[in-house]
């Protein structure tokens, strides 16, 4: 029987088959916490922001460590077993454990650039190169059908979502020690009286434009100078869709905050919300004035 040889186009449908398919696991993975988070996102009771489990970072790491994983199975994805292909390993000419498949996975991340290697070498992208693999089509020549080792599928799946997850604080946009994304405010921390005068005032202030107002003030961030504000706005009309009228709105309100609160002290997380009838909108908007401060000079130079 003449053997195939695999081409260019074979390979390049298999990635994206391959892409496809993770995208859709990742994406169920993830929609439990999601919705979870869009329920949430209609509360407008006073919220914590600190949270002692990012489940959605975690599940969203742990998809994608599965995509970095997507042949850990005898060598093979989905879309390589669609399509008859296997990951082999070049010095043994056998079906590559999961670790080689790992390593010559951590390459996804250079997708476009993948592809052209692929153009110009079908069966070895630079990840295989890497790994010492190729991909070929499965061979009656071969065990095509190892039995699985399920030790070295775990420490795959951990090396994968270690490595991940350690990348994700690398690559996380924070400003300063008082992170908004996650800030670390001391929880004792929690100043009633201003909370509530900057509650009252709101009220009296911005009434035509908020149904209710929650503040929660932490006068301590870790290794920060700066006070934390949470914030619920339950906006009285959908102000969230005409972006111009909502931001003009937006800074109404923070400049009221401004007058019981001075602006350089604080940074602040909000969520407006309008609850309808017939529509829910909510959105989250981010306040650090030394945030501001550095655009500023960064524009002037």
């Amino acid at each position: 029987m003449e053997k195939r040889e695999i081409t260019a186009g074979s390979r390049i449908g298999a990635m994206l088959l391959d892409h496809i398919v993770m995208c859709f696991i990742i994406a169920l993975l993830a929609m439990p916490v999601m919705s979870m988070e869009f329920k949430d996102a209609f509360n407008d009771n006073p919220f914590n922001t600190k949270s002692t489990i990012d489940w959605t970072m975690i599940i969203m790491v742990f998809g994608l460590s599965l995509y970095f994983n997507k042949d850990m199975i005898q060598g093979k994805s989905i879309a390589k077993r669609a399509l008859k292909q296997e990951v082999i390993n070049i010095k043994t000419g056998e079906v590559a454990s999961s670790i080689k498949c790992l390593i010559r996975n951590i390459t996804i991340v250079l997708w476009p650039i993948e592809v052209i290697a692929v153009l110009i070498s079908p069966s070895r992208r630079i990840g295989d190169f890497i790994a010492g693999t190729k991909v070929d089509y499965i061979s009656e020549e071969r065990n095509s059908k190892p039995k699985v080792n399920t030790k070295n599928l775990l420490i795959s799946l951990f090396i994968g979502f270690g490595l991940l997850y350690a990348s994700s604080f690398l690559f996380s946009n924070n400003f300063g020690n008082g992170a908004l994304d996650n800030p670390d405010y001391i929880e004792s921390s929690y100043d009633k009286n201003l909370s509530n005068a900057i509650e009252q005032h709101l009220d009296s202030t911005m009434n035509t434009y908020l149904l209710n107002v929650n503040i929660l003030v932490y006068d301590s961030i870790a290794n920060d100078s700066l006070k934390y504000i949470a914030a619920n706005f339950l906006l009285s009309e959908n102000y969230i869709d005409n972006d111009s009228q909502f931001n003009e709105i937006k800074e109404e309100i923070f400049n009221s905050m401004f007058e019981i609160i001075p602006k350089s002290d604080f940074i602040l997380m909000g969520k407006f919300i309008y609850d309808g009838k017939t529509s829910k909108k909510s959105t989250w908007r981010t306040y650090d004035w030394r945030k501001i401060k550095q655009d500023e000079t960064n524009l002037l130079h």
